[in-house]
């Protein structure tokens, strides 16, 4: 494998993303400063990731430019999952148009995603019996297995968590 070295360039990121996380890199540099640990991911490093255990997932949002790894500059790192310091970045991120993989699924705490454009293409490719499953999973307390996926939009496919995590949020 070649290609499976970190890439931190905001840039990189999709152009919509990158200026929602400038405009919260820009916020949190007045609160506690953070800064890209990894932003887009090639095919190849999530393969790695994921074979290494280090990602629960074979396809993820960074290789779409809509999610990034973040790291505090200023003390420690990364402070443990659920620390204040992580559920104050992820409130203000929220402002931004950005989720936290924290919040979201209660790991990943330094993970932060366009909390928008991936959504609203997997409600819009979501009939209406899967919004009621997912519901009923939800009511029961049943929980998927990280690596689930399932299938959207004529053939993409997304880990089932990701999409519990999406639908709870329009189903009732």
């Amino acid at each position: 494998m070649t290609n499976i070295k970190p890439i931190r360039d905001i840039e990189k990121l999709s152009p919509l993303f990158r200026k929602k996380v400038k405009a919260f890199l820009r916020e949190m540099k007045k609160i506690d400063p953070m800064a890209p640990h990894e932003t887009l991911r090639t095919a190849e490093r999530q393969l790695y990731l994921y074979r290494t255990g280090k990602s629960k997932v074979k396809h993820s949002n960074h290789q779409d430019g809509v999610a990034v790894d973040l790291h505090f500059t200023t003390g420690e790192a990364f402070p443990r999952a659920g620390s204040s310091r992580w559920k104050t970045s992820a409130k203000i991120a929220k402002k931004y148009g950005i989720d936290c993989g924290g919040i979201l699924w209660d790991w990943d705490w330094n993970h932060f995603q366009d909390d928008g454009s991936k959504e609203q293409l997997i409600i819009k490719g979501v009939p209406e019996w899967g919004q009621v499953f997912a519901q009923k999973m939800k009511t029961k307390g049943i929980t998927t297995d990280p690596k689930l996926e399932i299938m959207i939009n004529g053939g993409e496919t997304i880990p089932l968590y990701q999409f519990m995590g999406v639908i709870e949020k329009y189903v009732e």
